[in-house]
């Protein structure tokens, strides 16, 4: 959370509860309920996430350039500069999300034959526009239809879920695709 203070101003106790000291059971169920309260209020709220991006620095031949930039455009970044260093090398500069990162020095050996040298910095930190959330409203499912895949992924939502499932939590997915009686032969 970005930008969040609560502030408890006052709180009243039902009749006949005394208990009032620091420790115990009773400041406990304060905590509590005041923890539960605070999520909820927080989860009405449209939820944004922000994504960690490294600065890319690629040094490739002229003759690899169209490489480089197809697995750039595949980890989704974001090319700021292409600059012609000598007669026969570039270097591209991009903002790379950390989480396409794993395996991208790899892949980038591979489809330039080892020519492409790259270094990665952190940067910053970037909102990332979607609302993991989102559900389609009548509306938008009576203008695409069934072809509610037309809108694109989502990509926070996906981040989400990989993230909730490398940590072991609940996400809302459809296990079985295509269910079919088991036979025996």
């Amino acid at each position: 959370l970005i930008g969040v203070a609560i502030f408890i101003e006052d709180i009243k106790f039902k009749k006949g509860i005394t208990d009032c000291d620091d420790r115990g059971p009773f400041k406990i169920q304060i905590m509590s309920a005041v923890k539960n309260g605070i999520r909820k209020a927080i989860e009405r709220h449209p939820m944004r996430l922000y994504e960690p991006l490294y600065n890319c620095i690629v040094q490739v031949p002229s003759p690899k350039i169209g490489e480089v930039t197809n697995v750039l455009n595949k980890r989704r970044c974001t090319i700021t500069d292409q600059v012609i260093d000598s007669s026969d090398h570039f270097t591209v500069t991009s903002y790379l999300p950390v989480i396409e990162s794993f395996g991208f020095i790899n892949e980038m050996r591979t489809k330039t034959s080892g020519s492409a040298s790259s270094q990665l910095l952190f940067s910053h930190f970037q909102l990332i526009d979607d609302d993991p959330n989102f559900e389609p409203s009548e509306e938008i499912l009576e203008e695409f239809g069934d072809n509610i895949e037309s809108l694109g992924v989502n990509v926070a939502r996906v981040i989400r879920d990989e993230i909730r499932r490398r940590k072991g939590l609940h996400v809302d997915e459809q296990i079985v695709q295509h269910a079919e009686k088991q036979r025996t032969l």
